[in-house]
């Protein structure tokens, strides 16, 4: 029979270097090098950190030159050609090789598809690619080293055994911090390093195949050793049901590990993308049962890696009592009112209005009481519980006007839990932020559904308060570039994606007015399948049209691919100020035109479908050496 030795719940009462111990090296410290587990712990910390410091050294590097860029320009007109000119061929070769470089030669954001329905995601690029292979070498090495490397100190296989789940345990302890962290909408790095969310969530999930890695080898490392771990004639499975029949610890760890397993398997990209809304839900949960089952494995047999998972915890908590804090202070405020004679103060909180468009898109205009600035290029997260109460959606901030007062007309009269008699609020400090979501399926295709159903037209039409949802906005969280210390500004969208570059025309515009930012010149290049789509903008085109300089800096072309009565695009639709095409853009036309015409330094910025988004990526590292040109990708990688 096994031995009667409880291993819980008091886990110092066991002599863990007891000879008479036989289970000796499947818990505790036996053959476990704890020192030497801690310098790779911390060798991997370097490796990470020089990573970090690296970019935080160009970042810092990057911003003095652009602002030494912005400031010269504005001083005096002269300097404005010196910055557009490659003084060395390194910069261009980085760019060209490394900076923007796919893994291959084009394809990145399109993604790879192994059947016409089923994709696998998309291709890493090759710096994040190289980053990835440079840390993830040591990890493996690490963790083989009591494997690979010979010593008579080890008398057999259970002590290799031994020092490899103890290896593997606390790699993955501490993967599991960077993981979680790399997983945070507010990841402090974000601003820091001047990285974005999208490339911090592909570090998370190869993070989190690593550390994956490392459990299954610390399981099956203790599994062997307890298999193999005979007492009184008897061993095998019924040594391992022995252990977690007398240990907790051990349940809580299978509990860890399962969740594990399943965060892993429905994390693959098809099933992540055919179900994303029921995958985040899920996503969720799973973590939070991995994290329970190791705190409790950890806790209960007195492990020093208890503190990391501590950390985690902060991370996650922290982050979240930062998120409601910002989605109380941004949709919640006081309005006075009036009624009549008396007057009071009223609490409002963030309304939506939604109108279908078409194309399938739907514009949401949300009125939120408290003062809202952003930036350009920004985005939020809509939360609108009468369609998903569990979550919420980053969308692109389409628009907000420079008057932060709102329209009674378009959004109707505000909702006000009354403090004392009901009236009419004070909207004068309202702002007013709107999106346009496209509908693809669960959470977006429900919010079209219910603008374009008969009944909630009915019913908008008459009632102004009718047609207003009760919404939260969290945000806004703001892109890490602003485009305003470059002269010549290209900005390319795809379909949907006009919404995160039209917001950088009236920002520019307002700036080369005032003479605070270094732009000269400002094309926007829209690529859309049917002229339906310009109804989605027209109502902001219109505005931005009529600002000053307008026709002497900026200008746009749409290119319209497809020309069909259903689409809408044989009625020979025109727009004061738009150049509007037939066929698919040329992107590497465009671009060579506009250096060859250009004004000091180059930005493009592209927001679209992979395919426009990889056409751009080429075309802007061929010109590479001919002109400094920079690149600015946007892209929602969840």
């Amino acid at each position: 029979m096994p031995p009667t030795t409880t291993l819980e719940p008091d886990v110092n009462n066991i002599n863990y270097t007891s000879s008479s111990d036989p289970f000796k090296y499947s818990h505790g410290f036996t053959g476990v090098d704890q020192p030497q587990n801690y310098l790779f712990t911390h060798i991997l910390l370097g490796t990470a950190l020089s990573f970090g410091l690296a970019a935080f050294v160009y970042r810092i590097w990057s911003l003095i030159l652009h602002k030494r860029m912005r400031v010269a320009v504005i001083a005096t007109l002269n300097n404005v050609q010196y910055w557009g000119d490659n003084t060395s061929s390194f910069w261009p070769w980085m760019k060209r090789n490394l900076l923007y470089a796919p893994l291959g030669t084009t394809q990145y954001r399109r993604e790879v598809h192994i059947t016409k329905g089923i994709s696998i995601g998309t291709l890493p690029s090759r710096l994040r690619l190289i980053i990835v292979i440079l840390y993830t070498i040591p990890n493996v090495l690490f963790c083989l080293e009591p494997v690979l490397h010979t010593n008579t100190a080890k008398p057999d296989i259970h002590h290799t055994l031994a020092e490899l789940r103890g290896r593997t345990g606390t790699l993955a302890v501490y993967n599991l911090v960077l993981a979680i962290l790399f997983a945070l909408r507010n990841n402090p790095l974000i601003w820091i390093l001047g990285i974005g969310y999208d490339t911090f969530n592909f570090f998370h999930r190869w993070t989190a195949r690593l550390l994956f890695m490392q459990v299954l080898g610390h399981i099956t490392a203790w599994a062997y050793n307890t298999y193999r771990t005979w007492y009184d004639g008897e061993g095998g499975w019924d040594s391992i049901h022995w252990m977690f029949e007398k240990s907790q610890s051990y349940r809580w760890a299978v509990v860890g590990f399962l969740a594990f397993v399943f965060l892993v398997s429905h994390s693959i990209n098809p099933l992540r993308h055919a179900f994303y809304e029921v995958f985040l839900a899920t996503h969720r949960l799973g973590i939070f049962a991995a994290l329970v089952g190791v705190y409790n494995h950890l806790h209960l047999h007195a492990l020093p890696q208890l503190p990391w998972v501590c950390i985690i915890i902060g991370f996650i908590v922290g982050e979240l009592l930062f998120r409601i804090i910002r989605i109380i202070r941004a949709n919640c405020g006081w309005r006075e009112y009036r009624n009549g004679r008396k007057g009071g103060r009223g609490r409002m909180w963030t309304r939506a209005s939604i109108e279908a468009l078409p194309g399938e898109v739907t514009r949401v205009t949300f009125e939120v009481p408290n003062t809202w600035n952003k930036k350009p290029g920004a985005h939020v997260h809509v939360w609108i519980p009468r369609l998903a109460w569990w979550q919420s959606h980053p969308f692109s901030v389409a628009w907000k006007p420079p008057s932060t007062t709102a329209t009674t007309a378009t959004l109707g009269p505000p909702s006000i839990v009354e403090t004392g008699h009901a009236g009419q609020a004070d909207r004068s400090s309202n702002s007013v932020v709107t999106c346009m979501i496209r509908a693809q399926g669960g959470f977006t295709r429900k919010l079209y559904n219910l603008a374009s159903s008969p009944a909630f037209v009915a019913s908008s039409s008459s009632s102004s308060s009718s047609k207003t949802l009760f919404a939260s906005l969290e945000g806004p969280y703001a892109t890490l570039h602003s485009l305003t210390s470059h002269s010549t500004v290209l900005l390319f969208a795809g379909g949907i994606g006009i919404t995160q570059q039209l917001s950088f025309l009236p920002h520019l515009l307002r700036g080369y007015n005032t003479n605070t930012t270094a732009t000269r010149k400002i094309l926007l290049v829209w690529c859309i399948p049917n002229l339906d789509c310009l109804s989605w903008i027209t109502p902001f085109l219109d505005q931005i049209r009529m600002m000053r300089n307008f026709g002497h800096v900026a200008s746009i072309r749409v290119f319209v691919s497809r020309s069909d009565s259903q689409g809408g695009a044989e009625g020979g639709m025109r727009i004061e100020g738009v150049d509007i095409s037939r066929g698919r853009c040329n992107v590497q036309g465009v671009l060579e035109e506009q250096v060859r015409n250009r004004v000091g330094a180059m930005v493009v910025s592209v927001c679209g479908p992979g395919m426009l988004s990889d056409s751009v990526r080429k075309a802007v590292r061929n010109v590479q050496g001919k002109a400094v040109v920079d690149l600015v990708e946007e892209a929602f990688d969840y």
